[in-house]
């Protein structure tokens, strides 16, 4: 439900008002049988309360309320069913000042987390509570016409998700057995074990943006540079274990009723870190009908304590020549992922691939709606490609050569 109301009076220029609510479930089938069902109910609320204009500052101040349920029931049920509630209040400003923006920002939020089943081998699993807050700050300054740069600065927390704290069993979706930061791991003895233990803390960050920009006329670029210094950040690390070390200590009865046989265990862990890159997109309108659009990206994740973040997406380059004119588009676009050899302990690298990808549509117009014909190719050359991000990544490569045909409306 969306609303939007008027306002004029000394203090406010407007209310907008957004609520919302979300029942998702879904099961799923294994030997004609139900195997774990997911269910999620979120329900949200959020207030926009716009402020009257005061010596140039233009801004809102925002409500937010949101509370979701989440439980999975059956034999891959690798979390416990949790209720996580949130409410925040936030302050944003900006001004311009010739040919200066100053933006500003703030916001502060209560979360609770609590596991409904609140039990864990005999240990009572704590309802936990954080205050997470943020401030940020930035400029945009116009150099000159048409080109701009900008700069801002945040400092984050985050607090963490249900999953992250109390995940203990087998992910069937990642071919993993994911253990969460409230049980560490004790190694030093024979037989490794997990064990209970609350000591867990948000994600603090502060990060430091830089744009440029170009953004008229018939050749456009943007650059945007990042570094993003992160306190107690949340990973799933590779222990090096698979479940059936731990198989005296899980919950026997599911084990033996579900087989899933050796799977590799992972932890939520906290590490202090550092993740910092770039993104450019650099476009050519070379005719009224033909655009050049060239792009690229790159991120690096490492632990401040020596070591790689696990799971970092390779360098990227990109390029696309489109066409379009009289209800036809084309293009052919061309992507090369770099090879990622910058890896974590026990994570293996991952091999360069270049993709080569097609479309073709034409578009009908009509008075109240537009009906799309198209064809796309991708993969053309049938590159034999690995998603290095992806923990199913040897078993789940991106697809071979395809090609579709659809039909897209818009009403």
């Amino acid at each position: 439900m969306v609303s939007e109301l008027s306002l004029d009076n000394i203090w406010l220029s407007g209310l907008d008002t957004r609520i919302g609510y979300t029942d998702y479930e879904h099961s799923e089938i294994e030997n004609d049988a139900v195997g774990t069902t997911f269910s999620n109910q979120t329900l949200q609320a959020r207030v926009n309360l716009l402020l009257q204009e005061r010596a140039g500052w233009r801004g809102a101040i925002t409500l937010e309320s949101k509370t979701t349920d989440f439980e999975a029931i059956g034999e891959e049920a690798f979390t416990p069913p949790s209720t996580t509630g949130s409410s925040a209040i936030g302050l944003i400003q900006e001004k311009h000042t010739g040919e200066f923006l100053w933006q500003l920002g703030a916001r502060i939020e209560r979360v609770t987390v609590e596991a409904a089943d609140d039990e864990w081998e005999g240990e009572n699993l704590d309802k936990l509570a954080f205050t997470p807050y943020s401030v940020s700050a930035g400029l945009v300054w116009d150099i000159a016409a048409n080109y701009n740069a900008g700069i801002s600065f945040t400092h984050a927390q985050r607090a963490p998700s249900a999953a992250e704290l109390f995940s203990y069993g087998p992910h069937i979706g990642t071919s993993s057995f994911e253990v969460g930061a409230l049980f560490k791991l004790n190694d030093d003895t024979e037989e490794p074990y997990f064990y209970y233990e609350n000591n867990v803390d948000e994600e603090v960050s502060n990060n430091i943006d830089l744009s440029f920009r170009r953004h008229s006329g018939n050749i456009g670029w943007v650059l945007n540079l990042f570094y993003n210094q992160i306190d107690n950040f949340y990973y799933e690390r590779n222990t090096g274990y698979t479940s059936e070390d731990f198989e005296e200590h899980d919950h026997e009865e599911e084990e033996e009723s579900h087989d899933h046989g050796e799977l590799p265990v992972y932890v939520f862990d906290q590490a202090d870190s550092t993740l910092y890159g770039l993104e450019a997109e650099f476009a050519w309108q070379i005719s009224k009908p033909l655009t050049l659009t060239l792009w690229g990206d790159t991120v690096r994740g490492k632990l401040d304590n020596g070591g790689n973040l696990p799971r970092i997406p390779p360098a990227r380059l990109g390029s696309m020549l489109s066409y379009s004119s009289n209800g036809w588009d084309a293009g052919i676009e061309i992507t090369h992922a770099f090879e990622q050899n910058k890896i974590s302990e026990l994570e293996t690298s991952t091999a360069a691939y270049t993709l080569l990808n097609t479309e073709l549509a034409y578009t009908f117009l009509g008075n109240q709606h537009n009906l799309t014909v198209y064809l796309k190719g991708n993969n053309l050359t049938d590159e034999l490609a690995y998603v290095h991000s992806s923990f199913l990544k040897e078993l789940a490569p991106l697809p071979g050569r395809n090609f579709s045909v659809g039909l897209r409306g818009m009403f």
